[in-house]
């Protein structure tokens, strides 16, 4: 059998896979194999095409000294302002939800004021990582370490939200005047944990991607 199909061959393959079902395949090696070979080359089709279309960008990160130098400053310093004040407040979350309920209130709104500008060291870090990944894409797109990193950063961003569900719920608590309610003190406490681990190991595998690509 030949390795490559034609382009008839590869839609007729395509199309008969859906309704066999995958205990079929697993019961044909042939086809199993030949299905393999279409997903890889399909793969290794779009990898090259959008390779292609960012090749301009690659060029001019690549031969001007100035961009580069501008996109890595800026990834690097919103890794460190928005990471560096996530990990101070939620350092002060587990400090401070020991406190006092006078010293708890001043920590939630200091808690809502945090927000914006880790977001924004948030967003310039996506911008200027997907800047950078551009300018080498084959390389990275098949590296582990990116998409390790990539669920990382997925799993920063879902934690996130759960952080600030929980201090949405304690701020409405603490504006009434009650107790705050101890489920949503243990789930901060848990988030701030998980939240300085994550920015922490994102740094390690971006410095492990980076390495790696050089």
């Amino acid at each position: 059998m030949h390795q490559y199909f034609s382009y008839s061959s590869d839609v007729r393959l395509k199309s008969s896979l859906a309704p066999v079902g995958v205990g079929v395949v697993l019961k044909c090696p042939l086809l199993a194999r030949d299905a393999l070979t279409y997903i890889d080359l399909f793969d290794g089709h779009m990898i090259r095409e959008i390779a292609a279309f960012l090749e301009p960008w690659k060029h001019l990160y690549a031969d001007s000294t100035a961009v580069s130098t501008t996109v890595t400053a800026a990834h690097i310093l919103s890794l460190l302002t928005g990471g560096g004040l996530a990990i101070a407040a939620d350092r002060t979350t587990l400090r401070t939800l020991r406190s006092p309920g006078p010293a708890r209130q001043w920590f939630l709104a200091e808690l809502r004021n945090v927000h914006r500008p880790v977001l924004i060291g948030i967003l310039g870090l996506t911008l200027t990582g997907l800047l950078l990944v551009a300018a080498d894409f084959e390389t990275f797109v098949k590296s582990w370490v990116f998409w390790v990193k990539m669920g990382l950063v997925l799993g920063l961003l879902a934690n996130g939200a759960l952080i600030y569900r929980a201090e949405s719920r304690l701020n409405q608590a603490a504006d009434r005047n009650e107790d705050l309610p101890v489920k949503f003190c243990f789930q901060l406490r848990l988030t701030a944990r998980l939240s300085i681990a994550l920015w922490l190991l994102i740094t390690v595998m971006g410095t492990v991607l980076v390495s790696a690509a050089s």
